[in-house]
């Protein structure tokens, strides 16, 4: 395929994430002699429409969506890439969703088996995992910064019961039995304490089916399970499983490692005030930063930042990295497989890896030598500026498309 010199962005929403990748990504493309214009994507048909009849780009880049997940709004002669951060495309599953497909390109953030999805049964696109970049005019080290906090967690920790998710509420009900999300939460908070660095969504769902299928005495199959549930019109409905799939397993791991930095010294909490409703780590909560100066300011003036999620190459992990602060983030079993941060960076010189088993000495261990610290943050900010900027990311993605 010819070069681009057109291309429009369309992003899920305008929230502070999404805005801040696309324009990440529209200033690096901007450095490569490509024109991006930004787009909310085709929820609002009429308006996706006109934004391509009035602009014409070369390509689309879509953040959660597959051109064929968008009807038949984007032309055929447009190449469209798809880039898959989140597990559903409004509300319904990826993998449940038949009208899944149809980019000449997709992109998964981490392995496509994450989000249940075989790339075989898609061979007519280029796959291909992309990681977030890093916007070094914002995240960078700074000499003059000093540490004045001994741990910080810049992030998010779902509520464990929201309004309307009470214990007694029905998750299933059929034949006279119910299963409530009370017993839901249970099975998977305290039976199989289920965490997002050990687990992927089909194994979540395989434990949330386990449990339905015991309960009922029925023998639905996974993708059973998806018809019934993945889709917003479906039975069930689709926030009761975003719940169970997506929030529930973030809060097992998250709270054993503050608990971790609470036993060890001062920690600090950043990020929503959902960390209100949770009593006991209201004393470290400090407020939602607005700006990503910001956020780069804590990273620098904090000995050890915290890090838990599904992967370790997660755009907190790279940007507190560049900034030249030092991380610890989750093992994995992505990172255990060679397709992580593992497979980018060296434990131990870039990052600091822990594991549920020796997280508490881990952390004492680092604390207990600052200078050992400040070398592991200069050197992941020099192995970030090397090969993780929004222009290495970009340079991937242009040259995929050349090769079409």
């Amino acid at each position: 395929m010819k070069s681009i010199r057109k291309l429009t962005l369309a992003i899920p929403n305008r929230d502070d994430y999404y805005l801040n990748i696309a324009l990440g990504m529209m200033k690096a493309f901007a450095q490569r002699g490509v024109e991006c214009l930004i787009a909310d994507d085709a929820s609002d048909p009429e308006s996706f429409r006109r934004h391509l009849g009035e602009n014409r780009p070369d390509a689309i880049f879509e953040i959660n969506r597959t051109r064929n997940q968008s009807g038949d709004l984007i032309p055929r002669d447009i190449p469209h890439i798809a880039w898959l951060q989140d597990m559903r495309c409004h509300g319904r599953l990826h993998c449940a969703d038949r009208q899944f497909g149809g980019s000449e390109i997709v992109y998964t953030l981490l392995h496509p088996e994450n989000f249940g999805l075989d790339p075989a049964a898609h061979p007519q696109a280029k796959w291909g995992v992309l990681h977030t970049g890093v916007d070094s005019d914002i995240f960078h080290p700074d000499a003059s910064a000093r540490p004045s906090r001994q741990f910080a967690l810049c992030g998010y920790l779902p509520l464990l019961i929201p309004g309307g998710f009470e214990d007694d509420v029905p998750f299933v009900a059929a034949n006279g039995k119910t299963l409530t999300l009370g017993e839901m939460r249970r099975c998977l908070l305290v039976e199989h304490q289920a965490g997002i660095g050990k687990l992927n969504l089909p194994d979540v769902h395989r434990l949330i089916l386990d449990k339905i299928n015991a309960t009922f005495d029925s023998g639905l199959s996974l993708a059973q399970f998806h018809e019934l549930f993945g889709q917003p019109e479906s039975f069930g409905g689709w926030p009761f499983l975003l719940y169970l799939d997506t929030e529930l397993p973030r809060i097992p791991e998250r709270t054993r490692l503050i608990d971790a930095a609470i036993r060890l010294g001062d920690l600090e909490i950043y990020g929503p005030q959902s960390w209100l409703g949770w009593p006991n780590y209201r004393p470290y909560y400090r407020r939602m930063l607005a700006w990503r100066s910001e956020l780069a300011d804590i990273y620098r003036t904090t000995r050890i930042n915290l890090h838990n999620g599904a992967f370790g190459m997660h755009s907190r992990v790279l940007e507190c990295m560049a900034s030249g602060g030092a991380i610890a983030a989750n093992a994995t079993d992505f990172d255990d497989r060679g397709q992580d941060i593992g497979a980018n960076f060296e434990e131990g010189v870039h990052y600091i890896r822990y594991d549920f088993d020796n997280v508490d000495a881990v952390l004492a261990a680092h604390a207990a030598d600052p200078q050992r610290l400040a070398a592991i943050g200069r050197a992941a900010a020099q192995a970030v500026t090397a090969r993780h900027l929004w222009c290495h990311r970009i340079d991937t993605i242009l040259a995929d498309i050349a090769a079409l």
